[in-house]
């Protein structure tokens, strides 16, 4: 199964540190780099609306040479921690898109597995015509056109554990984890630390 991900160079010691050296050999991965238009990488400042863009070209490309198949997006602030590409075919079952659950019963589009078909086809490309201020609220906005529902917390986020951003917080990490996601924690180096607190948390 192909595992597409995109990133540009501040994110590339999460790419190179985390991402790669966990991604199971189950996935052929397709890595996309990009120039540096949000100069802070931070969320939501200069340039970051017009990066995060460029995903949903590589979504809809990605459904397109994929169709009638399923497929992987991930961003690069994950860690993996064992093959999950089974688990993922068993929650996806007959819908079109399993997402992992963010903050407050959002669909991620950081992390999902996709069946390449018209239905999501349509959903990314309205998400193209009809862009808001970044993917995953556009995501959302439009998900009804399609069959979506939430992977499981075994695909794991702190949207599971808080009610907002990662400070520093102890969280509690699933005994049965399978993938990590460090969202809603701010900056490259925030997302770095807890890759490390999860990752400890699983090691121990």
């Amino acid at each position: 199964m192909k595992l597409y991900t995109f990133y540009t160079p501040s994110h590339a010691l999460l790419y190179e540190n985390y991402f790669l050296p966990s991604l199971p050999q189950e996935f052929e991965l397709i890595a996309h780099e990009h120039d540096q238009q949000c100069l802070t990488a931070v969320y939501h400042s200069q340039g970051w609306r017009e990066t995060v863009f460029k995903k949903i070209g590589i979504l809809i490309d990605a459904c397109k040479a994929n169709m009638g198949d399923c497929f992987v997006f991930s961003d690069v602030d994950v860690q993996f921690f064992w093959p999950c590409k089974q688990v993922l075919l068993n929650e996806l079952g007959d819908f079109d898109i399993a997402c992992q659950y963010d903050l407050r019963g959002q669909h991620c589009a950081g992390f999902f597995i996709c069946r390449a078909n018209a239905a999501t086809l349509a959903l990314f490309e309205k998400m193209r015509d009809d862009y808001g201020v970044s993917d995953q609220p556009t995501m959302n906005k439009h998900i009804s056109m399609c069959k979506a529902k939430f992977l499981s917390h075994k695909f794991y986020t702190v949207a599971r554990s808080l009610d907002g951003l990662w400070t520093g917080q102890d969280v509690d990490v699933p005994v049965d984890i399978l993938v990590h996601h460090a969202n809603w924690v701010e900056g490259v180096q925030g997302k770095a630390r807890l890759l490390e607190l999860v990752r400890s948390k699983f090691l121990a």
